[in-house]
């Protein structure tokens, strides 16, 4: 993770969004976004012809994490390709270590960030590893996830137990391991993982949870399971190229209304603890 924004950096766009003159959306509009093929449709405002799309609802969509730096005034989005920064009222946003100029400063509305098409996307598509463009007189935003080389997510019940299988677009190197909680872990050497329709595909009979975790050399599939494992068996199989990790137990059917235990395992963290003096 990169160093937070300077004080100079953020005193200088404090400045140009004080002295700069404020726009104020003329009509409210929707893009189209085209992604896994197929289609949603995400906020728009419009100001004289240009649009400003919701990159708040694109950050989701493209899996990375937005959040307030400064509440009310710069907003951070960071995935495994860039980091950017981007004040409210200013066109100036700051992506990884170089300042640039949008044109069209970026705005607040209904708690999202919208920024404009035209002149931000190509910043975007330069970093991200799949192609992304703009059509500003079709409202139309396309993500091109053909980069994808983990694609999907199966769960089958079979005699002796279940079958999980991963299927990939060719032969990858990976590792399975089981850590506490019944947490079965898949990395993938490599691995660009189609995330949102993979964890689509959690199974409430079998599993509690499941999580992408993507960097940029590997990717990593992770689902909590709702029985205890004591063994498994992987491999992997071709046409189509697809990892098959087998857990045998003949009592693993579960009703779906099964309440979440105590939570353990990956990104759970203990905030406070709480003494109570009086009791030992």
């Amino acid at each position: 993770m990169l160093a937070p924004i300077g004080r100079r950096f953020i005193l200088l766009l404090i400045a140009i969004a004080i002295l700069g003159i404020g726009y104020t959306p003329v009509s409210a509009r929707s893009v189209e976004v085209s992604i896994l093929g197929s289609t949603e449709e995400i906020d728009a405002i419009e100001h004289d012809g240009v649009l400003f799309f919701s990159f708040s609802r694109l950050a989701e969509m493209l899996g990375g994490e937005s959040d307030w730096k400064i509440v009310g005034h710069t907003v951070v989005y960071s995935d495994d390709y860039g980091h950017f920064e981007f004040l409210l009222g200013s066109p100036y946003f700051k992506l990884n270590d170089t300042i640039y100029n949008m044109t069209y400063p970026a705005e607040l509305k209904d708690g999202q960030l919208f920024l404009p098409g035209m002149t931000f996307i190509p910043f975007l598509d330069r970093v991200e590893a799949q192609k992304i463009t703009f059509d500003n007189d079709r409202a139309e935003l396309r993500i091109d996830s053909e980069y994808f080389n983990v694609t999907d997510l199966t769960v089958s019940r079979k005699a002796n137990g279940i079958l999980v299988e991963i299927y990939l677009t060719q032969s990858l190197a990976y590792q399975v391991f089981v850590t506490e909680g019944n947490w079965v872990n898949v990395s993938i050497r490599d691995g660009k993982i189609n995330a949102r329709r993979i964890q689509a595909r959690r199974d409430p009979r079998y599993m509690y949870q499941l999580k992408i975790h993507q960097a940029a050399q590997s990717g990593q599939v992770s689902f909590r399971l709702k029985r205890n494992i004591t063994k498994w068996h992987d491999k992997f199989v071709s046409d189509p190229p697809r990892i098959q990790i087998s857990i045998p137990d003949v009592d693993f059917q579960l009703a779906e209304e099964d309440t979440m235990p105590e939570a353990v395992g990956p990104d759970n963290k203990i905030d406070v603890i709480v003494i109570d003096p009086g009791h030992g």
